[in-house]
């Protein structure tokens, strides 16, 4: 048992190391793309500056065109957006006057020096925006200096740092309670009584770790899963979902109260709407106090849950939906960070919406859209 939880966790690990190197693949290959549309110029008429200049102006990224002593010759509009301060600055200066960083402009200079060979240079970090840079070689006599804006994907990476810090803490408790009720069971084996509460954690524990695997892999399907004809009925999953939790609902002695019609046909798998309702309807009773009242509203494809908990501090409302992040102590018991993001991101994949607020008497509301089907009845 041991050697399953420790490879679910490599296992785990390696589902986030393949992410970030896919993410740098893609990155790499939109620099490579860049550089062959420019250097296709080098064979063209580059004497007509404003025609390159057009180009560049019609580019999403940050462009500056250089000259080989690393004068600033134009620079696109989003260029001029990010770096505010260039807009009082006269082209034909060094870059330094865009970026006052020594160390940063000596890199220039020597990717300059380089060329024909393409240079990636450090992260430029302006205000709350990170910047990739790459120099290529535009004609005899400039370079063209782009600017990938990677600032989302550093947060998410930070995230994910974070998650990974969080995954090895919430994997050494288990491992830790597998390791000293392997050892009860070596040394009184012969004691029923021991030899049961041994077992019986053993599972709660392996089952603790299968959770958050199973969200791992959650995440991997909905980037390169799409729904195209699945169909399911609003009402008839709503159903088997609160049948499910009957048992959990009965231990902290809550009730529900269950509004709902005859649903609707809305446009996603049924295991997915599945899992959208299950997540929500497992935090609200996870978060609630015992002997407390759930209610759940369901009319067409509108699904409303309350609960009677704690809520969500305001300062974290905005950011629950995000991959891996983790909320204050007294809502992430248990929890990876990553219920309410898969929740958000099947229903923004298929179309539907997500939307979360604190009650004025005490707990959460969550209101679900989902997506609507258009397939015609017989």
């Amino acid at each position: 048992m041991l050697s399953f939880i420790l490879a679910c966790a490599c296992f785990a690990c390696l589902i986030v190391i393949f992410r970030l190197r896919r993410q740098l693949s893609n990155q790499s290959n939109q620099l490579r793309k860049m550089k062959e549309t420019f250097g296709s110029l080098e064979s063209d008429n580059l004497n007509d500056k404003q025609q390159l200049d057009n180009l560049l102006e019609s580019m999403q990224e940050v462009v500056f065109r250089l000259d080989l002593s690393g004068r600033v010759l134009a620079a696109n509009r989003q260029a001029l957006k990010i770096f505010p301060k260039s807009q009082q600055t006269i082209l034909q200066q060094p870059f330094v006057m865009f970026y006052r960083d020594p160390e940063w402009n000596q890199a220039l200079a020597s990717a300059i020096q380089k060329l024909p060979d393409s240079g990636q240079l450090p992260n430029l970090t302006i205000d709350q925006v990170i910047l990739s840079p790459k120099l290529v070689k535009l004609g005899d006599h400039q370079a063209v200096l782009i600017c990938m804006d990677i600032t989302s994907q550093h947060q998410l990476q930070r995230h994910r740092e974070n998650f990974i810090t969080n995954l090895m803490h919430d994997l050494k408790t288990p491992l830790t309670s597998l390791l000293g009720y392997a050892r009860s069971i070596e040394a009184f084996g012969d004691n029923a009584e021991i030899r049961n509460e041994a077992a019986k954690v053993i599972a709660e524990e392996a089952k603790h770790v299968n959770t958050l695997l199973d969200a791992l892999l959650s995440i991997e399907q909905i980037e390169h899963q799409h729904t195209t004809d699945n169909y399911c009925n609003s009402s008839d999953i709503c159903k088997r979902v609160w049948k499910s939790l009957t048992v959990m609902m009965e231990e902290k002695e809550m009730r529900l109260k269950l509004d709902m019609d005859d649903g609707c046909d809305i446009h996603m798998a049924s295991s997915d709407c599945y899992r959208v309702i299950l997540n929500i309807a497992e935090n609200a009773i996870h978060y609630s106090p015992k002997n407390t009242k759930i209610r759940c509203s369901l009319q067409g494809a509108k699904l409303i849950i309350q609960d009677q908990g704690s809520g969500i501090a305001e300062k974290h409302m905005s950011r629950v939906t995000e991959r891996f992040y983790r909320a204050d102590e007294s809502r992430k018991r248990g929890g990876h960070g990553l219920g309410l993001a898969i929740t958000h991101e099947l229903l923004q994949r298929d179309g539907g919406s997500l939307k979360l607020r604190n009650r004025i008497e005490g707990g959460l509301k969550v209101t679900v859209l989902f997506p609507v089907s258009d397939k015609k009845t017989a």
